[in-house]
């Protein structure tokens, strides 16, 4: 067993790491600023400390944190990729690039950088680079479930529905408990008007995580697109439960109300053969 010396960095490092993955990040910045002030040279501690900045959400500090690890580690891939991180998250999409590029030169197959710089030109709507980054990283990482649901999520954005489908398929075949998987897949089905198959998705999302407001607004929409106006009220509670404040699913259950209101004096049969349309809806989900 390693004993690490009570007044060492290495000691506020591994604190401030236990911290971290506890999600306590303001604690482990404290414990990483000791260790900053022990040993103002360590490429390690101002990685750390960049990281819980990111956690966060303090983007222009986690920037500072590993502008530093460079300084001092120039060849150092992770704190190139956490730039381009903290970057995308300030919406400065182009220098996120910069920097992943950066860290696919030093390292060629570093999966992340593939990954993250396809989620910037996905943002940029630069669809088909997008793909090429994931293909890449796919050949480097065949068996990561993130790479095949964002694929999956840049054919949904395209409105190509199947081919999305057979995405969000694979990374389902990897991690079966994979809720958004379930979700985006349902989606795409809703899209096409296959309402049956989406319920089966939605409710598979939700039975791997109950609180799950965008899955009950799903079921909503999809049986209101069906007329089922019972279950889709339902649902729609069921979402506001878990998010009182989400506009969106308030405004679909006002709207259902008074479409119920309004069909109780409408002649269905009428409708239907004159050739009536479904109600649908739709969202697109990330992760």
């Amino acid at each position: 067993m390693i004993q690490l010396n009570l007044f060492s960095e290495e000691y506020y490092i591994t604190n401030g790491i236990t911290l971290d993955k506890k999600g306590y990040y303001l604690e482990a910045l404290v414990a990483f600023d000791m260790a900053v002030d022990l040993n103002p040279n360590c490429a390690k501690v101002y990685s750390k400390r960049g990281l819980s900045y990111i956690h966060l959400e303090q983007y222009d500090k986690a920037k500072q944190d590993f502008y530093k690890v460079i300084e001092i580690k120039p060849k150092h891939k992770a704190a190139f990729n956490h730039l381009g991180i903290c970057y995308y998250y300030l919406d400065k999409l182009d220098r996120s690039i910069y920097f992943y590029n950066y860290a696919l030169v030093i390292s060629p197959n570093c999966t992340r950088a593939y990954y993250n710089r396809a989620l910037s030109y996905f943002k940029l709507g630069e669809y088909a680079i997008a793909l090429n980054n994931l293909n890449k990283a796919i050949e480097i990482e065949p068996k990561d479930t993130t790479l095949y649901f964002e694929r999956g999520n840049v054919f949904l954005a395209m409105n190509k529905y199947e081919k999305a489908i057979y995405e969000y398929d694979l990374a389902i075949n990897i991690d079966p408990k994979s809720v958004v998987a379930y979700n985006n897949r349902g989606v795409c089905y809703l899209e096409l008007y296959r309402f049956d198959k989406a319920i089966v998705n939605f409710s598979a999302a939700i039975l791997r995580k109950t609180v799950y407001a965008r899955g009950y607004y799903n079921l909503g929409i999809c049986h209101e697109a069906l007329r089922q106006y019972q279950e889709a009220e339902a649902n729609y509670l069921k979402a506001i439960h878990i998010e009182p404040n989400n506009s969106c699913v308030k405004d679909a259950l006002h709207g259902l109300r008074k479409i119920v209101k309004t069909e109780q004096n409408i002649n269905w049969q009428l409708v239907e053969n004159q050739g009536g349309l479904l109600l649908g809806g739709m969202i697109q989900s990330r992760s």
